[in-house]
């Protein structure tokens, strides 16, 4: 069908407000990220009071919802976010590049089975990019848990050619390779991180965060799906922007960095000459502090306070000893 003359114009009112925000970003530049948010706010809103009052509730297809909310989120919420994650995901191809310089004489089956993984890792970081640029929290978190057990993985057999040959013969279709909270202890104790034990508790619950999304727990999921409405409610498919779906957005993102570099840590040790090694660690650990700059601002905004405390079994474990 063909638009009226008068629609046609609204159409095009209101594409000249999307381009005035494209301009209104390039004026701010990267370090305005509040205002870029306000704008990306204010657009969103006119565009759609504009699209009511002279079109009518026209329906939007789940393209056009997701686009929308694409290019909000990746210019304004996660903007920060996903340029790490994108850099995280250069440097892990660029560390698997470098390794595979060595000779094929001395190709380990450490080194093989870790740069297999090392490649799903990226693979699993671009699916979290395209999901979470798009706005669907829950299935980003799920990502993320995937993101968990491939990195934690990675690290537990480092250049282990025993965990390695496990690893190739398992053979086991309702048993992972290894338990995973175990191996979270080892891979941490690996890194020389202080009270590893403690912090492998503190990741693993991480884990168990993200699962949570995956699994469909109530605990998460009752707070996705439904918009409000008075007394009533209405349900809610596909792309999701609201402040409970970015503060599950940035929990993805922010702790699937901290996987990959564990992962990316142990690798560059054990499989990547030393001369070759300073270069991408470099990297590494500025993603790594760049990452905490964004944990400030997160807590800042959405506070510390665990809300599921008391609730995990750990908690209670330990109470009992």
């Amino acid at each position: 069908m063909q638009l009226s003359l008068a629609e046609s114009e609204v159409r095009n009112s209101i594409k000249g407000v999307n381009h005035y925000g494209d301009e209104v970003l390039k004026v701010y530049g990267e370090g305005r990220d509040a205002i870029r948010r306000f704008c990306l706010r204010l657009i969103r809103t006119w565009t759609s009071r504009l699209q009511h009052l002279f079109l009518g509730n026209i329906p939007e297809s789940l393209q056009e919802a997701e686009e929308k909310t694409k290019y909000l989120l990746s210019q304004g919420e996660l903007r920060s976010h996903l340029a790490l994650v994108h850099r995280a995901m250069n440097l892990v191809g660029t560390a698997i590049a470098v390794s595979s310089d060595r000779t094929t004489g001395i190709l380990c089956e450490s080194f093989k089975v870790t740069t297999l993984l090392l490649v799903r890792l990226t693979n699993d970081l671009r699916c979290l990019t395209l999901i979470a640029e798009r706005g669907y929290p829950l299935q980003a978190l799920t990502i993320a848990s995937s993101i968990y057990e491939v990195g934690i993985t990675v690290g537990y057999i480092g250049d282990d050619e025993n965990f390695a040959k496990k690893w190739i013969e398992h053979d086991d279709p309702e048993r992972p390779f290894v338990n995973l909270k175990h191996a979270t202890k080892d891979v941490l104790k690996k890194c020389g991180i202080p009270d590893a034990e403690v912090q492998a508790e503190t990741d693993y619950r991480v884990y168990r965060q993200f699962c949570m999304g995956k699994h469909a727990n109530p605990l998460l999921q009752s707070g996705h799906g439904i918009i409000p409405e008075g007394q009533d409610f209405r349900l809610r498919n596909g792309p999701d922007s609201s402040d409970l779906a970015i503060n599950n957005l940035w929990y993805a993102l922010d702790h699937a960095l901290r996987y990959v570099y564990v992962a990316l840590a142990i690798f560059t040790a054990c499989h990547i000459l030393d001369e070759q090694q300073s270069k991408i660690l470099e990297e590494a650990n500025l993603i790594a502090k760049e990452r905490e700059e964004l944990r400030k601002v997160a807590r800042e905004r959405w506070g510390t306070q665990d809300h599921f405390r008391g609730k995990w079994r750990s908690e209670k474990d330990s109470e009992g000893v």
